[in-house]
């Protein structure tokens, strides 16, 4: 009967040595993914029904936003964790000076002259690709005369042209040069104790929206297991143009890659890497889209699994979904952007989460909508 009972002890304590964790972006991005306001109560009800014992979130942007989350998840996830927001200025005020923004003849105007010129009547996307069509020149000028100007231009995105100009040439006040006020928009929620919380800020390597990542550390069991919870850098090649240090969206991702690999490599040996890295690979047969291919192969190149790319084989980020912009010619590319990257730890499943429709309200109308612009992705480990 003693033996019968240390089995049972031996038995439930295999069974919990298990961590199962969640990442998903809840494209809470208000005036830029649609209807965040209306989602954001949705989400914070189906996450009620999670069985992850941490989930990281991007893309919480603002503070009432990650508090109405914190607050509503309390019960079931007492422990938290989320970086502050702060804005990062420019090193002056007026961010622009007149001559940077207006003048220039025809063939050469400066860049907010060039918009008035060509893009003042338009909207939305097509006024984006104006932007990008007619004054992309007039904005790699300014950036190689102003960056820090250029940078203040396109933070302001979401504002109207007026206050953006009234915004950069304010004599008083420097400029932000992040959007959302500098917010990283990240956020771990978890079960379990949180250790080591740590902040790594990639400022110095992020363009119009500012990047990093959360690292905290789980003991489950006697192992110390590192979870990591970021957003990289997107390719906004055919959204926005490029205004930062670099050479455009693709080497800022990589550069954030490699960064994040170094900074994890003297930590534990069990790792989980989680969040929206915008890096997909290639899966012609399941109808997924490559982007940034290379960048996700560096982390298996240092050893990590990638379960959701080798065993879900569906997108993240779908034309399917209800929320996701399709833009002025209805084309968007199935691509699996979201990952949970393993390292010295075994996966015993994993999938793709938060697929369901919900009903909202939409200006007083009920309305099926997915819960974000992105799918979730789930594992579970041991």
């Amino acid at each position: 009967m003693k033996l019968f009972s240390l089995i049972l002890i031996f038995a439930a304590n295999i069974a919990v040595a298990q961590l199962s964790v969640s990442s998903f972006n809840a494209g809470l991005a208000h005036t830029f993914v649609p209807l965040a306001k209306e989602r954001l109560p949705k989400i914070i009800t189906e996450m009620k029904k999670s069985t992850a014992d941490v989930v990281c979130l991007q893309e919480v942007w603002t503070q009432d936003d990650m508090d109405a989350i914190s607050n509503g998840l309390k019960e079931l996830y007492p422990y938290s964790f989320q970086a502050p927001i702060t804005q990062t200025k420019t090193k002056q005020a007026p961010s622009c000076g007149i001559g940077d923004l207006f003048g220039g003849d025809k063939g050469n105007k400066k860049f907010v002259s060039c918009v008035i010129s060509f893009c003042i009547g338009q909207s939305g996307d097509s006024q984006t690709d104006c932007i990008l069509d007619r004054c992309g020149v007039a904005l790699k000028k300014l950036k190689n005369t102003n960056l820090e100007c250029a940078q203040a231009m396109m933070a302001q995105v979401g504002n109207s042209a007026v206050t953006t100009v009234l915004q950069v040439i304010n004599p008083f006040s420097p400029a932000g040069i992040f959007t959302y006020k500098g917010s990283f928009g990240l956020m771990i929620l978890s079960k379990k104790p949180l250790a080591n919380s740590q902040l790594i800020d990639m400022s110095t390597i992020s363009t119009l929206t500012r990047r990093g990542a959360l690292v905290v550390t789980v003991k489950e069991r006697d192992k110390n297991i590192d979870l990591l919870c970021t957003h990289l850098t997107a390719d906004l090649d055919s959204t926005a143009p490029y205004a930062g240090q670099l050479s455009g969206w693709r080497e800022e991702n990589e550069k954030q890659v490699v960064y994040l690999l170094g900074r994890m490599k003297d930590r534990n040996d069990s790792q989980i890497l989680m969040g929206d890295f915008n890096c997909s690979f290639a899966d012609p047969k399941n109808s997924i889209n490559g982007e940034f291919e290379s960048h996700c192969q560096r982390f298996i190149d240092m050893g990590y699994q990638d379960p959701i790319s080798k065993n879900i084989r569906k997108c993240t980020f779908c034309s399917s979904n209800s929320v996701v912009d399709r833009g002025h010619d209805n084309t968007v590319l199935d691509v699996l952007l979201d990952h949970l990257f393993v390292r010295k730890l075994t996966v015993k499943s994993s999938r793709r989460s938060y697929e369901n429709l919900v009903e909202i309200l939409v200006e007083g109308k009920p309305e099926q909508s997915n819960l974000s612009d992105h799918y979730g992705v789930d594992a579970t480990v041991e």
